[in-house]
């Protein structure tokens, strides 16, 4: 979108401006929404070429409110995904253990390398989960290792493990 100025009308849908905001840089974004805030219908620069120069103020309300269910969608995934993260790292069995019998005890998993995570789906498979089968629409495969140290702490070796995620329901319709 190219700037026109500030005695032309740019005009954006509701929809290009939730996904302009959604692939803004975060800082970006929450200086963009404190700016249409501000503007009360006299847009600065930062929103004159992101909206328009000469919206009413119900355009910007519209656009504020976008911009700020857009960050709250953000915030809520990115909680919902630290969330997830820790779950996973505290359930995993393999991980910061005592190994039976030994004097050994295993770390912290790490994800291994860009192509860690392979994806098949749709998924035509049941996985069976406490007796009772699951159906299983797409499957995730997720590559991690984690230390196996000594008495010391010191790292002896890596073990290389795979997590695996079935998602269930109705590939989305």
């Amino acid at each position: 979108m190219e700037d026109k100025g500030t005695d032309q009308l740019t005009t954006i849908s509701l929809t290009d401006f939730k996904h302009m905001i959604a692939t803004m840089k975060r800082d970006d974004r929450k200086k963009l929404i404190q700016d249409i805030k501000s503007a009360n219908g006299q847009a600065s620069n930062v929103v004159q070429t992101a909206i328009t120069a000469n919206i009413g103020d119900a355009v910007a309300k519209k656009a504020a409110a976008a911009a700020e269910a857009t960050e709250a969608d953000i915030t809520a995934a990115e909680k919902a995904a630290a969330d997830l993260g820790e779950l996973i790292l505290k359930m995993n069995p393999y991980t910061n253990s005592q190994i039976k019998d030994t004097n050994r005890s295993t770390g912290e998993m790490e994800i291994i390398g860009a192509n860690a995570v392979e994806m098949e789906g749709p998924y035509a498979q049941e996985w069976t989960f406490k007796g009772h089968p699951q159906r299983v629409g797409t499957a995730v495969r997720i590559k991690y290792k984690y230390p196996v140290r000594n008495e010391g702490s010191e790292i002896l070796f890596w073990v290389e493990d795979y997590l695996l995620i079935g998602f269930q329901g109705s590939m989305g319709g």
